[in-house]
């Protein structure tokens, strides 16, 4: 990880000691998301998967946009996995309080700006849902047509999600 940082000018901010202890913590007793949930009581996430190359200036134009919206950056988390050598999934998570609140408002908006422009960049959203899934959808009309076919062969009376492509 440190040299996959060093090569992509990236910089680690928290180094996981025993990644195995922690990867079978995790998954036997789930409480990552009950950690994020007490920074602010909620967020939202946009996950995607880009080029490792690409981070860099995902990251500059986020926080940028977060600034436009008067969104503090500070309250930006991030997550990489590795998925190819060059390719990673990553994620952006805007820590918000409750639906109503100030900063949730500003989330609302910001949210949608920043998927469109990191659509526009290149990053794939490779689980097209919600806002979302129109973005996708939009760009990838033969996607969009073979979801359709799976979707009538699987369900022909449209009772699983009616109206949306997932099942």
């Amino acid at each position: 990880m440190k040299l996959l940082a060093k090569e992509e000018s990236l910089e680690l901010c928290q180094r996981i000691t025993e990644p195995a202890k922690k990867l079978l913590q995790e998954i036997e007793f789930p409480d990552g998301y009950e950690k994020f949930k007490k920074i602010k009581g909620y967020y939202g996430v946009i996950p995607f998967i880009c080029m490792t190359r690409q981070l860099p200036i995902f990251n500059r134009v986020v926080a940028d946009i977060a600034r436009g919206f008067g969104y503090d950056v500070k309250n930006i988390g991030s997550l990489l996995l590795p998925v190819e050598p060059s390719r990673i999934h990553f994620q952006f998570a805007f820590y918000t309080g409750p639906a109503g609140s100030e900063d949730y408002k500003i989330v609302e908006k910001l949210f949608g700006t920043m998927s469109s422009t990191l659509l526009r960049m290149g990053a794939f959203f490779s689980r097209p849902y919600g806002l979302w899934a129109g973005q996708v959808y939009a760009k990838a009309s033969t996607y969009k047509a073979m979801l359709k076919q799976i979707k009538e062969a699987i369900d022909p009376e449209n009772i699983m999600n009616p109206g949306k492509l997932n099942l």
